[in-house]
């Protein structure tokens, strides 16, 4: 319990930490501001004016058509007012105000912000384990505690729950950032019990892929005992990822290239579930598409078994690696 609440104070007092989170509340606020300042609940004199000369034009198009009108077996439906956008003009005003409405843009907003945190916390878990083996304070700590399970596991403890307690706190302040640029410059929405029935597992599962994150960053410093080689891991995952994505689509021809996109994966965790579509290829007849649906929980055992491999080998290279 000791050595678990030193790391948790370790974490607490560095520089590096507070400069991470310095870092996301002013990426929080930064993107609440200009959200704020781009929300109208009233139309602006310019798009009032964008506003009159779009609906003036579709007023000419519909007068040219009624003094010219279309043979009718062209299409029957059609009349001449289809060639407006509406016959309202308070519905071109309404098409040039951009409203930023809570209920239902800022969920979006608060998960991929949260994702950005879970970056963060990568960076920053990593840093903490490359700092200690750059500067040989692991080797000093396994000559006080050399059981050296017992010092893997309460590094990744606390610096899992600081992640948790961060990323936690990172989504209050995201829904209150959002909330009350809503409220000033935009409009609340309902906010009913459906609405948070749909939210707080989203919350909860970016909490967790987040947290994932974090986890892969520590695992792979573990691994490769430097920060930058968990750096590179990451950025050649996303590079061969793209690369993948492509050789499925044209080489291999496979039925749901989407598949190998990590991009997919995400949306199907965040949303639950994602319905990935194929058309046949086919001359001479009109076929149904085939779909097949990718759930939260395929994606939560990809990752449980990512997770149970990482810890695995970290695991087993800490324990016998020289640490020299």
């Amino acid at each position: 319990m000791n050595l678990f609440l030193a790391e948790l104070r370790r974490i607490t007092h560095r520089r590096l930490t507070w400069i991470f989170m310095a870092i996301a509340l002013g990426i929080v606020l930064l993107a609440s501001g200009m959200t704020a300042l781009t929300s109208h609940t009233e139309p602006t004199p310019s798009q009032l004016a964008n506003a009159e000369e779009v609906w003036a034009a579709d007023q000419e198009r519909v007068a040219e058509c009624q003094e010219s009108p279309p043979p009718a077996n062209d299409d029957p439906d059609f009349t001449c007012e289809d060639r407006a956008y509406s016959q309202s003009k308070e519905d071109y005003y309404d098409m040039f105000t951009s409203t930023f409405v809570f209920s239902d843009e800022a969920p979006y907003f608060i998960l991929r912000l949260t994702v950005v945190g879970g970056l963060l916390m990568l960076i920053l878990g990593s840093s903490l384990i490359g700092a200690e083996w750059r500067s040989g304070g692991m080797s000093n700590l396994l000559l006080w505690h050399p059981t050296r399970m017992k010092v893997l596991w309460s590094k990744l403890t606390a610096s899992l729950i600081a992640c948790t307690v961060a990323l936690s706190a990172l989504i209050v302040i995201v829904f209150l950032a959002y909330y009350v640029a809503a409220a000033v410059r935009g409009d609340v929405g309902t906010l009913d019990g459906e609405w948070w029935a749909a939210f707080l597992p989203k919350a909860g599962r970016a909490v967790v892929l987040s947290m994932f994150m974090a986890l892969f960053g520590i695992t792979i410093t573990y691994l490769g005992r430097h920060t930058a080689i968990a750096g590179g891991v990451v950025a050649a995952t996303l590079i061969l990822n793209m690369l993948m994505v492509g050789f499925a689509r044209l080489a291999l021809e496979l039925k749901y290239p989407q598949m190998w996109s990590l991009n997919t994966w995400v949306n199907a965790w965040f949303d639950g579930e994602l319905t990935l579509t194929h058309f046949p290829e086919s001359a001479d007849v009109v076929t149904e598409p085939e779909t097949m649906t990718l759930t939260y929980g395929t994606v939560g055992i990809a990752m449980l078994v990512t997770t149970v491999v990482l810890l695995a080998l970290s695991s087993w290279t800490f324990r016998k690696r020289d640490i020299a």
